[in-house]
């Protein structure tokens, strides 16, 4: 995707397009950003139809990254989950599609927070102790991008191994 930022009419990011296809455009804060009105603008190079979600992280003491998009059966293996951050994945859902995700680590305490395109957290779990697996199942209610949202509960550091499977 291409992304445009700007302040008050004013443009302060032109047409960013970094990332590889398929992986987050990310927009650091500009230099001297302050209070006001921000338009995000968002392209796709081949001017065809796509799926985006935006984050937007006011309070920087609330780290999160975006990590990627999850395909059904596709695992991401060893993932690394940074000290005190949230990461987030996304991944396109149709209305009733029962899905389940699975947050298997390497040792610590991970959860699992669930948004609609909306962006209302509708799921959460945390039912596991250290070392011991999650399991998110739930039926999507709504059509559309869908974001996982997965972090340590004491915020330490560990590695773990991410699944989806829709049925």
């Amino acid at each position: 995707i291409v992304v445009t930022l700007l302040k008050d009419g004013q443009t302060i990011v032109n047409r960013q397009n970094t990332a590889a296809p398929g992986a987050p455009e990310i927009v650091t804060a500009p230099s001297g950003a302050t209070e006001g009105l921000y338009e995000v603008r968002v392209a796709v190079q081949n001017g065809g139809a796509t799926d985006y979600a935006i984050l937007l992280n006011t309070d920087l003491d609330i780290p999160y990254s975006v990590s990627g998009i999850l395909a059904p059966n596709l695992p991401h293996s060893g993932v690394q989950l940074p000290r005190d951050v949230t990461q987030f994945w996304f991944f396109h859902a149709e209305e009733g599609d029962q899905i389940t995700i699975v947050v298997d680590p390497s040792g610590g305490d991970p959860y699992i927070d669930l948004y609609e395109p909306t962006g209302l957290n509708v799921e959460n779990i945390d039912d596991g102790f250290t070392g011991e697996t999650e399991t998110l199942e739930f039926t999507a209610t709504i059509t559309g991008l869908h974001a996982v949202g997965v972090g340590e509960w004491e915020g330490a550091l560990i590695s773990y191994d991410l699944t989806m499977t829709v049925q």
